[in-house]
């Protein structure tokens, strides 16, 4: 029986390629089929990305959710120090110059009230999170040092694959160490737009 992992990943894998079919097209796509970001820094490496899946193929523990838009999320390191733990999140504003500075604040559309004494981010109830905030809905980067860590896979209903507010199109990843400090940044582009760079 195939895992729910490994669907992820064979759909994942298509959408790339289609992706790479379309990329003979200059216009940039408002509603592109996947969105990807490329942090590295030396040995540290993240690669990220998220494609939009369609009702019609979404697995049935998703069927509620069938009027909503649902990303898949894949996630792939390396370089990031063994048995430690990194934080990840979204930001509002694209990096500039390569430096993880310029990103702003965490993306956060349905402004919820971060610096209220209440406020948590419970993955169990994900909705009331920031949606930029994917290591407190999904968990932290766990390091495996120079070697390949597992790739992470998760649905997120909150990433809207847009240029706009409530998209992530045009806005940054920032992968933070245990002390809060930015150690890896890059911006969330069309997939398609980086296969027909790289052509």
């Amino acid at each position: 029986m195939m895992t729910t992992k490994t669907w992820l990943l064979i759909v994942i894998a298509f959408t790339l390629n289609l992706a790479i079919s379309l990329a003979d097209n200059n216009t940039p796509n408002p509603y592109p089929l996947s969105v990807q970001a490329k942090l590295e820094n030396g040995p540290l490496k993240v690669y990220f990305q998220a494609v939009n899946i369609p009702p019609e193929d979404r697995p049935p523990e998703l069927a509620y959710y069938k009027g909503r838009p649902i990303a898949m999320v894949a996630i792939m390191f390396s370089g990031l120090a063994e048995g430690q733990e990194f934080t990840y999140f979204i930001h509002e504003k694209p990096i500039a110059n390569n430096d993880c500075n310029t990103a702003g604040d965490h993306w956060n559309p349905a402004a919820r009230d971060t610096w209220s004494a209440s406020y948590r981010c419970d993955a169990r109830r994900p909705g009331l999170c920031e949606a930029g905030d994917l290591s407190g809905k999904h968990g932290k980067l766990k390091g495996t040092g120079t070697s390949q860590a597992p790739v992470v896979t998760y649905y997120d209903l909150s990433l809207k694959l847009t240029y706009s507010r409530r998209g992530m199109l045009g806005k940054s990843l920032v992968v933070y160490d245990s002390s809060n400090k930015p150690i890896l940044c890059g911006n969330i582009i069309d997939a398609s737009m980086v296969a027909q760079t790289s052509s």
